[in-house]
């Protein structure tokens, strides 16, 4: 009698690399946020890397957060906060500081006062 036919938990990777379609490795991506904890995709991340020369690591970087960025909050339409708040809630942390800076940055001091008296307040609460 014969063993049943059983594939590798891991064959879905080799089908991502073989084929370089850009489907099949966000599936293996998925998968692998499904089997692996944060840790083992830590350190598989950091094999990988290391395997890399300096300058395919950064491409690969600023390709991989490319995809995870939300992009620039685009200009309200119909009410500014409930827009702004969209934005926010779908931003990257990265983005979400660089807006904050820059929309700080932008207002008149006596608008920075006051968001630093509402953030305080806020705190405090």
């Amino acid at each position: 009698m014969n063993a049943p036919f059983r594939i590798c938990s891991l064959c879905f990777l080799e089908i991502a690399l073989t084929t370089s379609d850009d489907i099949k490795m966000a599936n293996a991506a998925t998968r692998l946020r499904e089997r692996l904890s944060p840790q083992d995709r830590y350190t598989l991340a950091a094999i990988v890397l290391s395997a890399c020369e300096y300058h395919v690591v950064l491409e690969c970087a600023n390709a991989v957060l490319a995809q995870k960025s939300f992009g620039a909050p685009l200009p309200a339409l119909l009410d500014p906060t409930s827009e702004a708040e969209w934005w926010a809630s779908n931003a990257t942390f990265e983005e979400l500081k660089a807006c904050l800076v820059a929309c700080y940055n932008a207002v008149p001091k006596a608008i920075q006062q006051d968001f630093i008296e509402f953030a305080n307040v806020s705190i405090d609460q």
